[in-house]
């Protein structure tokens, strides 16, 4: 199965130097590679190739569209069309933006001219999290043990010795078993905000101080003695 690679960007010089890079990359890697080009904001977005089963795991967004805003579409991503899983790397001449972003999940923020080296580095650590998120995630109910993606899982819930998996399509599962023990078989995006919540980072569309908002509206308070752990791994996450 091919990966599928997005770039948008109005400067079609970028287009086609990315194009270049990532072709190389995955040459390199002895993979199969379908690129997706836009040269506007419009033209993504009429597209509509976000929310489907056939979307793009990786998407290069400039900035700095000149009919659209790349925030802009960001937001369009994540919230209109509920597109959480397609890793967004947004590309400027600008450093100023990092404040806008955090609800976008963006994996990285690559500084224009960009490098060779830099968008292999970024597409090396992308599949690898990509990967993680197609893992399976076991648990036990009755001696039969049971699997989920763990990137469809939202946010785990314990109570007393009982844990709750909630997951991206709505559904939950509960099982027996401690949160201190489950936090452990956790890739290191998930985060512990107090004694009963797990929650994953990609899975958040907003972070306060004293709580976090999840993707599926849900908001869970982050416990007072968790506050400075939590935005620790936020920052070492990124934005």
């Amino acid at each position: 199965m091919a990966y599928r690679i997005g770039i948008c960007d109005d400067e079609q010089n970028i287009v086609l130097i990315l194009t270049g890079y990532i072709e190389h990359y995955f040459q390199l890697q002895g993979e199969d590679v379908e690129i997706h080009t836009w040269n506007s904001g419009e033209e993504l977005i009429s597209d509509k190739v976000f929310g489907t089963g056939e979307g793009v795991d990786i998407l290069f967004l400039d900035i700095e569209l000149p009919d659209m805003n790349g925030v802009s579409i960001g937001r369009y991503i994540r919230n209109m069309v509920s597109d959480s899983i397609v890793q967004i790397v947004y590309i400027s001449y600008k450093t100023s933006y990092a404040m806008q972003l955090f609800n976008i999940h963006p994996y990285d923020f690559l500084i224009k001219p960009v490098r060779q080296q830099q968008v292999s580095d970024t597409i090396s650590s992308l599949l690898q999290i990509n990967n993680e998120d197609r893992r399976f995630y076991a648990y036990r109910v009755n001696k039969v043990i049971n699997k989920v993606l763990v990137g469809d899982i939202v946010y785990l819930e314990s109570e007393r010795k009982h844990m709750r998996l909630v997951m991206t399509d709505g559904t939950s599962r509960e099982y027996v078993g401690k949160i201190k023990e489950e936090i452990n078989n956790l890739p290191e995006y998930f985060i512990q905000i107090g004694q009963s919540y797990i929650v994953n980072y990609r899975h958040i569309r907003e972070c306060r101080p004293e709580y976090v908002i999840m993707d599926n509206g849900t908001k869970l308070s982050i416990s007072r003695g968790y506050k400075a752990d939590v935005t620790d791994k936020i920052l070492k996450l990124g934005v």
